[in-house]
């Protein structure tokens, strides 16, 4: 819709709801034939969907003595903030005189952005120590949409907070 603010000045209304990415082009002549330059917005992207958390490779829940355990974050997202992708592990872990320790173990786990920042991934190769572990993640995008739910793949895609299992091939 427009609005007229004087002969000369002109104020047009846009509503964007549907996501997507947009540009205005605006062009104009008045009664007289007088053409204004034409106008070009910068790109708008409406995005109101929120970044996905995959983990696959580990079930929730799930007692684990293999001597590999392993699993993968992955992030998506079209609009994705890399720098807002925080993984956390933690472990209670049992110490030589019995006591249980919390411990941060996301040191553990590497990061990788791929995809021009359009996805990233945490890859734990291996967990060597007993202990009862915890996984979450916080993500967001450039929109401010944000998340901390995690999709477990290896759990029927069950949607959770937080990941929990343990390693147990000490008997510990």
């Amino acid at each position: 819709s427009w609005r007229t603010i004087s002969v000369d000045r002109h104020i047009g209304f846009i509503t964007l709801e549907e996501e997507g990415n947009y540009r205005i082009y605006v062009s104009y002549q008045d009664p007289s034939t007088n053409k204004m330059e034409d106008y070009q917005s910068n790109l708008l992207i409406i995005d109101k969907t929120q970044p996905e958390v995959i983990v696959s490779g580990i079930k929730h829940n799930s007692a684990n003595k293999q001597e590999q355990i392993s699993f993968i974050v992955k992030v998506e997202d079209l609009n994705l903030n890399t720098s807002s992708f925080s993984p956390k592990l933690t472990a209670e872990i049992e110490d030589e005189y019995g006591n249980i320790q919390q411990v941060d173990c996301t040191e553990l786990g590497t990061i990788e952005t791929v995809m021009d920042g359009k996805s990233c991934t945490y890859t734990i190769t291996n967990i060597n120590q007993d202990g009862i572990y915890h996984f979450s993640c916080f993500v967001s995008d450039m929109s401010g949409n944000a998340t901390e739910n995690l999709i477990i793949e290896d759990s029927q895609k069950q949607i959770r907070e937080q990941l929990d299992y343990s390693v147990n091939r000490n008997g510990s």
